[in-house]
């Protein structure tokens, strides 16, 4: 986390805006994580009318660098108060497939994730094991070490013809790709089966 020079203003502002806000209620419904979770509108709605009677306001901004054979998305978050102070912290995804649609659904998570953890609010994510999409571990093996493959080489390295599917269904992020690729235990019939189920719920709505 970074800040300005001075804190003197904004510390108390925040202590004072933190007090009155709550946990955002979760009445968003995610059918492949089979779970609910409050989305960024809920967050925003809830925590701006507080950070402005404080003197307070949240500023996001979202930039990617190419990383062979990712992007790195990274969301800057910066609370500003009407002293000039402010406080500000990053956040960093991956992308794959590098489709707009990919690149704004990791955006709108981070913003969420980022916004919630600098405020101190509590939300059940959607996109679990975000925080996992910069992991790459390493094992050692009898030939030495070994480096196993990270969560964004192995969604990389799915079926052309099942990205399709996922991309269809709305399955566009890494972790909502690894969530579903562990939930079947790396079953890639089970995930196509999947996916055309929620082709086909969303066809009926």
């Amino acid at each position: 986390m970074q800040t300005s020079p001075e804190t003197k203003a904004i510390v108390p502002a925040l202590i004072k805006a933190l007090a009155e806000m709550e946990n955002v209620k979760r009445t968003k419904e995610n059918p492949f994580f089979k779970s609910t979770y409050a989305d960024l509108a809920q967050v925003l709605e809830m925590t701006r009318p507080i950070l402005s009677k404080h003197g307070l306001v949240a500023v996001q901004f979202a930039e990617k660098v190419f990383e062979d054979p990712r992007e790195k998305i990274t969301v800057t978050t910066r609370i500003y108060h009407d002293s000039n102070e402010w406080i500000q912290s990053e956040t960093n995804g991956y992308a794959v497939t590098k489709t707009p649609q990919e690149f704004g659904s990791i955006v709108t998570y981070l913003r969420r994730y980022a916004l919630t953890a600098l405020l101190g609010i509590a939300s059940e994510d959607d996109d679990a094991n975000m925080g996992s999409t910069t992991e790459e571990t390493q094992t050692k093996g009898k030939a030495g070490q070994k480096r196993e493959l990270s969560m964004a080489e192995k969604m990389d390295a799915l079926p052309q013809d099942l990205k399709d599917l996922l991309y269809k269904a709305g399955c566009n992020t890494l972790a909502q790709r690894y969530h579903l690729y562990k939930s079947v235990n790396g079953d890639l019939e089970a995930m196509r089966k999947e996916a055309r189920k929620a082709i086909a719920e969303k066809a009926q709505n």
